[in-house]
């Protein structure tokens, strides 16, 4: 009518000069067949929770902290794939799934630990992904990526980088908003956060790459087609402000030190409809009250 007794499996404690004993737990080898499988797991509950699963390092006073190495198995066998790793949370029948978390490990004093996750290596061929992918549902699942809150320094960034190639070209980097099968697709939202009560907010860049010997990489903006309906509008302008000057709009061809200057072209769109005019420009000063 009470709890059932704890089973311990434990090495003795060490002399003063010595180590503590190793714990294997390991299923026999084969010459022929499937090795024999390892399961730990906790009971189930039938009026409470399920008992937790604790994996952990001990800690120590010199050095590094131990490691800790979860791997999957490898294969050597024809072009099969290596084992799988898989980390889920808790499924639930009515409320929310359990949380998954990976963490870099904290620091009082010093820098904490790094959170990484990548793609496996390959020596012949290509390398595997990483991703980061929302869950299905009837509303899918967000995918955040955020740089961590600072107390008194700057808060981290976040940074996006494609692969480098020492050979070819390198990594591209798409930035492509969901697909509405029978809607509107999604927005994409390129913008610097709203300012404190004493600060600017931070600028935007775009910019293509320098280059030593060859032309830099173009920058192009432009709505898509449309094939029932109107091409979308491209609109660029300068923020209002209610203290000092408006905000200018520069837009400057490049120079050369060899050759002519950059061309600079404004055109209205064309028109291939009967008894119809090509689009206009229209350049107005600012009114003055």
């Amino acid at each position: 009518a009470t709890t059932s007794g704890s089973v311990k499996i434990k090495s003795v404690n060490s002399g003063t000069a010595g180590v503590s004993g190793m714990l294997v737990f390991s299923s026999g080898t084969t010459s022929s067949g499937n090795s024999g499988l390892i399961m730990i797991g906790s009971g189930v509950a039938t009026k409470g929770r399920g008992g937790a699963i604790t994996v952990s390092v001990g800690s120590g006073t010199c050095g590094a902290g131990g490691t800790l190495n979860l791997h999957a198995g490898s294969s050597s066998y024809a072009s099969q794939a290596a084992g799988q790793a898989s980390i889920v949370g808790g499924t639930s029948s009515a409320g929310t799934g359990g949380l998954m978390w990976v963490n870099g490990g904290s620091s009082t004093a010093g820098t904490g630990g790094a959170a990484s996750v990548m793609g496996g290596a390959s020596t012949t061929g290509t390398a595997g992904a990483a991703k980061l992918v929302g869950g299905t549902g009837t509303r899918g699942g967000d995918a955040v990526v955020q740089g961590g809150y600072g107390n008194t320094q700057g808060g981290g960034a976040l940074l996006v980088f494609a692969g480098v190639s020492e050979s070819s070209t390198g990594g591209q980097i798409s930035f492509m908003s969901g697909e509405g099968q029978s809607t509107t697709s999604g927005m994409i939202a390129v913008r610097s956060a709203n300012a404190g009560d004493n600060g600017s907010t931070g600028k935007l860049v775009f910019s293509s790459g320098t280059t030593s010997s060859g032309n830099s990489g173009a920058i192009m903006v432009g709505s898509g087609h449309a094939t029932k309906g109107r091409g979308g509008v491209m609109s660029i302008s300068v923020g209002d402000g209610t203290s000092g000057v408006g905000g200018a709009l520069i837009m400057k061809a490049g120079d050369t030190t060899d050759d002519n200057g950059g061309l600079a072209t404004l055109t209205g769109g064309q028109s291939s409809a009967d008894a119809k005019t090509g689009g206009a420009i229209g350049v107005v000063a600012g009114a003055g009250t």
